[in-house]
């Protein structure tokens, strides 16, 4: 990955059109980093608050109001604090508050012993990544000036642009009196939501409803403008666009899954992925997506997520246990840092990007939560909860996509087969982590899912809001969470970890099965990574034990099965034989090795 050239001298352009060349001379490809320009958004809605004294004078409390009189009507707006048991919160007064200025001292008396609110625009430098203006400006000043200058080196030396993982989607990560803003909001958001932007600041019945509403608005704004706009504007010269997300912390405070969607790649930028924050992160951007571009090219639905590394790890048997299928590497010794590529990694990539991945457990994400309270501590002790209950369905050789509120909305319920499709797949059992609220839609989905016998699993403490609020009659979350098809998991670690490795048992029927030999035990040390391509049943096996282990492989239905070595793309005869509709085979399995594994349906 090579960071994008100032190009503010020739100097810097000379340097830069050197590291094309060797590119071009290894063979090898990179992607470009945009990590300045796309790493924040241009404008921001600050908020203030000032209470009169019931005694103030009528000419002091005018000659206050005249800082808060220059306004813009996109943006900056006054608002005063409704009394108890009014009918609204608050009330949009910038047009009094004007009249006051003006020389109407009957506004002044009026807000005497009250408070009032502004939201006022503040602007940095940069881009406004939330408006089709400012995402063209930056296309046509960046990225097309890249191109233009460098137009006889890009073919097969540039996969595409790469934008820095958007931090200003994060509660966690804006201030805490301004939020992220364009003057675009005015046309996209609703106008209710508009009108009780201060409840952002303030608590009242409906703050953690507005808070919500907003960061989902907010991200899809993100992901649909300047990712959708980026992606469709790099296309006209055959490149890629990709988003680039660290494996820290910082990463799950946002909605991945709305911004991938967008994409035509995510990044991860790790190289150890098995402690529980990184392992989340990892699972998100490997979960399955579905593109969704219309007139702009070919959809990409096998998921290709990429990881990128340096030399020295060469862990590609693992990521593809975890559903990774391309690399991206720092790989050669000198300053430099040209990526090269590796035979190994090229083989298992064309594997892994054959058909699309089957996953028959979906797991929510609680990001909702932290946009309805965005308190660290609170989203902290969410997020290891979150990361148990992943990390021990894992354990268990379940593998899973994870979904936020805002793509389950998406999903439909399959009657016939008692499973929830999104994106093309169907899921029989949804796991529900511990978190602090749901949606209506999400609980409108999951009601019908569990009335159609799909199998829920919530693990305790269970979400009490809904749609931000609590006691809302005639109250459906908590007919969604105790109903008979929906199990809640209490009670010390060691028994939830129980009950929930017999409750998949009983819901989930795996497509494959392993068992340790002789005693012909299942085993989860080898876990599968499940693709499907018209009559082809593509199976990853990586033993992630800690001893090497022989094996009995169970295929549910009669299958014709060869493996393919993943090293070199060889073919390999294996022995197996049918029984009671079943496929069988036997497989050695060193310590992190992976074996490749393909059954063809046999004619019924």
């Amino acid at each position: 990955m090579l960071p994008y050239p100032r190009l503010a001298t020739q100097k810097e352009i000379d340097a830069h059109r050197e590291k094309l060349q060797q590119l071009k001379r290894k063979n090898a490809a990179a992607w470009l980093l945009l990590d300045t320009v796309t790493a924040g958004t241009r404008f921001w809605l600050n908020f203030g608050e000032h209470s009169f004294d019931q005694h103030a004078g009528r000419e002091a409390l005018q000659n206050y109001l005249r800082g808060w009189a220059d306004t813009s009507p996109t943006s900056d707006r006054i608002y005063l604090q409704a009394e108890a048991n009014a009918d609204t919160p608050c009330y949009d007064i910038t047009d009094y508050i004007q009249r006051c200025v003006d020389g109407d001292l009957s506004v002044a008396d009026r807000l005497k012993g009250r408070t009032i609110f502004r939201l006022y625009q503040t602007e940095t430098e940069g881009y406004d990544l939330l408006s089709s203006q400012g995402v063209g400006a930056l296309a046509h000043q960046v990225l097309e000036r890249y191109v233009h200058e460098f137009h006889d080196l890009i073919e097969g030396t540039i996969v595409g642009f790469c934008c820095d993982f958007p931090t200003f989607l994060s509660p966690l990560k804006a201030p805490a009196i301004a939020i992220p803003w364009t003057d675009a909001f005015g046309e996209t958001l609703d106008s209710e939501l508009l009108a009780h932007l201060p409840l952002m600041y303030y608590e009242t019945y409906d703050s953690a409803t507005i808070r919500n509403l907003f960061w989902e608005r907010l991200t899809q704004q993100y992901a649909e403008i300047c990712v959708g706009g980026l992606r469709e504007f790099v296309r006209q010269w055959n490149l890629q666009l990709a988003i680039n997300f660290p494996s820290t912390a910082k990463a799950l405070e946002v909605d991945i899954g709305t911004i991938i969607k967008i994409t035509d790649r995510p990044i991860l930028n790790a190289n150890k992925l098995d402690k529980p924050k990184p392992f989340l992160i990892a699972k998100q951007i490997a979960s399955r997506k579905l593109s969704q571009h219309s007139g702009i090219g070919p959809t990409d639905d096998s998921g290709q997520s990429s990881i990128y590394r340096s030399a020295h790890t060469k862990r590609y048997t693992t990521d593809s246990a975890l559903g990774f299928n391309s690399w991206i590497y720092d790989g050669v010794q000198n300053n430099t840092k040209v990526p090269s590529g590796s035979n190994d990694a090229h083989y298992l990539s064309q594997f892994l990007s054959i058909g699309l991945p089957k996953r028959s457990v979906l797991i929510l994400s609680p990001i909702h939560s932290l946009w309805t309270k965005p308190d660290p501590k609170g989203w902290n002790w969410l997020v290891k909860e979150w990361g148990w209950l992943c990390q021990t369905a894992w354990g268990f050789g379940y593998d899973f996509d994870i979904v936020s509120e805002t793509g389950l909305a998406e999903a439909e319920v399959d009657k016939s087969s008692r499973t929830l499709r999104l994106n093309g797949e169907d899921y029989s059992g949804v796991l529900l982590p511990s978190c602090l609220a749901l949606q209506e839609e999400t609980v409108d989905v999951l009601t019908q899912f569990v009335k159609a016998r799909g199998g829920l699993i919530a693990i305790d403490p269970v979400p009490y809001l809904l749609n931000g609020r609590i006691g809302l009659d005639p109250y459906p979350l908590e007919r969604l969470l105790y109903r008979r098809r929906t199990t809640i998991l209490r009670g010390p670690t060691n028994e939830k970890v129980a009950a929930l490795e017999r409750l998949l048992r009983k819901q989930i029927k795996m497509p494959i099965q392993i068992y340790a030999q002789p005693d012909n035990i299942p085993t989860p040390a080898v876990v599968v990574q499940h693709r499907e391509s018209a009559n082809l049943d593509l199976f990853y096996l990586f033993n992630r034990g800690e001893q090497p282990i022989e094996t009995l492989i169970e295929i549910r239905w009669e299958s014709t099965v060869e493996e393919r070595d993943p090293t070199n793309g060889e073919r390999r005869t294996l022995s197996h034989w049918h029984a009671d509709g079943k496929t069988y085979g036997q497989l050695f399995f060193d310590c992190g090795q992976g074996r490749f594994i393909v059954a063809r349906r046999d004619s019924p």
